[in-house]
């Protein structure tokens, strides 16, 4: 009767060991579900993107800017309303590969999160990047029709 005890104790002890996880397979389970949910969110505000018409930009400034510099703020002002739709789980997902890499000490994803968080612009174009008013722009991205997701090429093909 005993061994049959013991039998069984040594049992749920295995399984307990084989369904059992290890800290660093967890927290990357975890960094891969809130992943998966950022681009389940992302897909969605892309969905959800508006058509904008010329007579709902007020602004001076963009009007005022170069075709060139125009279109690297559409870029740029298409990021900032991307980002804010998909705040809450780009947070979520950043806050569990921070926990992931600390644990497990894999930088991979953390290396490729921080490529794709810089904004793209052609190196031939830097000098006329460093030129853009940031504080102008963050106030657009505040104003709609600039505030909510939108296709940054139908916008700029309002200002062919």
């Amino acid at each position: 009767m005993r061994y049959k005890k013991w039998l069984v104790v040594v049992l749920c002890f295995f399984c307990y060991s084989v369904n059992a996880i290890s800290m660093d397979e967890y927290l990357r389970q975890k960094m891969l579900t809130s992943y998966d949910n950022l681009n389940v969110k992302l897909e969605h505000c892309r969905h959800q993107r508006v058509k904008i018409v010329k007579d709902e930009i007020k602004s001076a400034w963009l009007a005022s800017l170069s075709q060139e510099k125009k279109v690297m703020v559409v870029s740029i002002l298409s990021e900032m309303a991307n980002d804010k739709c998909v705040a809450a789980e780009k947070a979520r997902y950043s806050q569990d590969l921070l926990n992931y890499v600390a644990e497990s000490g894999d930088k991979t994803r953390l290396d490729e999160w921080l490529k794709m968080q810089k904004t793209y612009r052609p190196q031939a174009l830097e000098p006329a990047f460093q030129q853009l008013d940031m504080q102008q722009i963050e106030k657009l991205s505040a104003t709609p029709p600039f505030n909510t997701p939108f296709n940054p090429l139908q916008l700029m093909g309002v200002y062919q």
